[in-house]
């Protein structure tokens, strides 16, 4: 079981979503600001991972980060995908 402390509290988990090791969670300062703008413009996740060779669920991590720091304010458009 894992622990991660929390403010003053620690709590227990049992699970750690996407914990598995193959999921990458680092970026580079310039790809931050990169993506920051291509999801302003509207691009979603898809298409960002497939430019930058990276899992969407990367992407989205990203992206929520993005997000709740104020950096992205299209959010929606990011997480939908168009239909051909």
């Amino acid at each position: 079981m894992a622990r991660k402390r929390r403010g003053d509290c620690e709590t227990d988990f049992d699970y750690i979503a996407l914990g598995d090791g193959t999921f990458e969670h680092g970026w580079k300062q310039w790809q931050r600001e990169e993506i920051a703008e291509l999801l302003n413009l509207g691009h979603n996740v898809w298409d960002i991972g497939k430019r930058y060779d990276r899992d969407p669920d990367e992407v989205t991590v990203l992206a929520l980060d993005l997000a709740r720091s104020g950096k992205v304010k299209r959010a929606y458009e990011a997480f939908t995908r168009a239909v051909s």
